[in-house]
């Protein structure tokens, strides 16, 4: 017996698979294209720069800057100086003849002066660059005698008295008011004392890289 086979070849249907395969292939070839070419067009992104605080100048780190001069003394003035020392008795105001002592002395000392920097004020201007600070007067911060110092030249002893210099405490204190009221009344000392000052702190704010740009304007 023979056995009928009912599969038939179609060419139509393999030309259709044939032809469906070909535009999806088509398709992925295109897609695939579009995604090579987007990527060799497209620009490349660009990176954004850090963008870079610029620095400023702040009470606390002034008051850094200015910390090593917290002691400043911007001049130290040395003396020797030539006296008399007089004593003599009196009677009603009036000295009694053959009563005085003379003694002609030499003494020396070392007055510091300076400016407290406690009661400094100041304004700090970041958009100009400027630093304008107000500086309080000088003022004497030390003034050392050495007692050691006095040496006595001349000595004159009356035959009524005799002095004897064994104390010193009240001279020498007499000694110091008459050279700070000198130097206090010279116009040229306590100025020297200031613009000194302002080197120094100059010297500072320079050493320093937040206020090595900046103007410095004193009132």
């Amino acid at each position: 017996m023979n056995e009928t086979n009912n599969s038939k070849f179609q060419p139509q249907a393999l030309i259709k698979n044939k032809l469906v395969l070909s535009i999806v292939v088509s398709v992925l070839v295109l897609i695939f294209g579009i995604g090579i070419g987007a990527k060799a067009f497209s620009k490349p992104k660009k990176l954004t720069a850090p963008i870079k605080k610029e620095a400023t100048v702040s009470s606390i780190t002034l008051e850094e800057i200015l910390l090593p001069a917290s002691d400043l003394i911007s001049m130290k003035y040395t003396y020797t100086d030539v006296d008399i020392y007089e004593n003599s008795k009196k009677a009603f105001g009036v000295k009694i003849p053959l009563t005085t002592d003379k003694v002609i002395f030499t003494y020396s000392g070392i007055v510091s002066a300076g400016i407290d920097l406690s009661q400094l004020t100041y304004d700090i201007n970041n958009t100009e660059k400027k630093i304008t600070i107000t500086l309080p007067e000088p003022q004497f911060m030390s003034h050392e005698m050495d007692e050691s110092g006095f040496k006595f030249y001349d000595a004159k002893n009356s035959i009524f008295t005799e002095t004897k210099l064994e104390d010193y405490t009240t001279l020498m204190s007499r000694l110091k008011e008459a050279k700070e009221e000198k130097l206090r009344n010279d116009g040229e000392f306590f100025p020297s004392v200031t613009e000194n000052a302002k080197n120094v702190l100059n010297d500072l704010f320079k050493i320093s890289e937040l206020t090595s740009e900046y103007e410095i304007i004193y009132n």
